[in-house]
C-alpha cells in the first residue's frame, strides 16, 4: 500500500520543490525549500523525514496554537519551536488509516496551494517529473502525485477535509511551505484558506513567523 505520510515526510524535507510550481522557477531549491532553510525549518524537514509528515507539521500546528492561546491569556508564551517528541492524538493520530487520510488531505492542501496561481502544464510537469525522480520516488508514488496535479484546481475538498482546528492548522501550514515567499495570487489563495479554515489571525500569523514567511496582505 501506497504510504502517503511516508511520501509526505520526503516532499516536506525536499522543502516541498516538487510541488513549486506555476510561475516559479522549478530548480532544486526553489522557494518553498527556502524557508525550510532557516533554523526552524531545518527541525521541520529533519522531523519530516525521521518521523514522517505528520509529525512534523503536527508539532508546527501545535506550536502555533499553543503560543496564540498563551497570548491571549496573557501567559508564558512557549519557548521557540522544536519539533515535539510527543503529540495530542488530534494533531498527529496514532491509527495507521487516521494518518493514511490525513496525509493524503495535507498532499492535496500542497498540490492544490502550488497550483492557485496558474494551471500546470506540461512543461511544467516534465520539471516537477525530474524533481520527482531526485526524491527517488516510486512510479506509484509519482503517479498519485500526478493525478493530484491533474485535477482541476478546487479548494472546497481541502476545507471539507479540515474538519478540526487543529487540522486546519496543519493544512494551511502545509499549504504555506508548498508556496514558499507567495506570488500575489497566492497571497489572495492563503488569506482565503485561512477565513475558509476559520483560523484564528494569530494561529496564521504564528504560522508565518515560525517558518520566515512574510504575511499574506492580498
Amino acid at each position: 500500500m501506497l504510504d502517503l505520510n511516508g511520501l509526505l515526510g520526503r516532499v516536506l524535507n525536499a522543502g516541498g520543490q516538487i510541488l513549486d510550481t506555476p510561475g516559479k522557477k522549478l530548480a532544486a531549491g526553489g522557494v518553498g525549500a527556502a524557508l525550510l532553510f532557516t533554523g526552524t525549518g531545518r527541525d521541520i524537514a529533519g522531523a519530516a523525514l525521521k518521523y514522517g509528515g505528520i509529525a512534523a507539521l503536527g508539532g508546527l500546528a501545535y506550536y502555533a496554537w499553543q503560543k496564540h492561546k498563551a497570548q491571549q491569556q496573557g501567559a508564558a508564551v512557549p519557548a521557540q519551536f522544536r519539533p515535539p517528541r510527543e503529540l495530542p492524538a488530534s494533531y498527529a493520530p496514532a491509527e495507521p488509516a487516521a494518518q493514511q487520510n490525513l496525509a493524503r488531505l495535507i498532499v492535496m492542501a500542497m498540490v492544490t496551494a502550488a497550483k492557485a496561481d496558474g494551471t500546470v502544464d506540461a512543461d511544467e510537469q516534465g520539471k516537477i517529473l525530474g524533481h520527482a525522480e531526485q526524491l527517488k520516488l516510486s512510479e506509484e508514488e509519482q503517479g498519485f502525485l500526478f493525478a493530484e496535479l491533474g485535477k482541476p484546481f478546487d479548494m472546497e475538498p481541502v476545507v471539507q477535509g479540515a474538519r478540526t482546528p487543529e487540522i486546519a492548522a496543519e493544512v494551511y501550514a502545509a499549504s504555506l511551505l508548498a508556496v514558499g515567499q507567495p506570488s500575489p495570487a497566492e497571497s489572495h489563495y492563503l488569506k482565503r484558506l485561512a477565513q475558509r479554515l476559520q483560523l484564528p489571525e494569530g494561529v496564521v500569523r504564528e504560522i508565518h513567523g515560525t517558518l520566515g514567511a512574510r504575511p499574506v496582505t492580498a
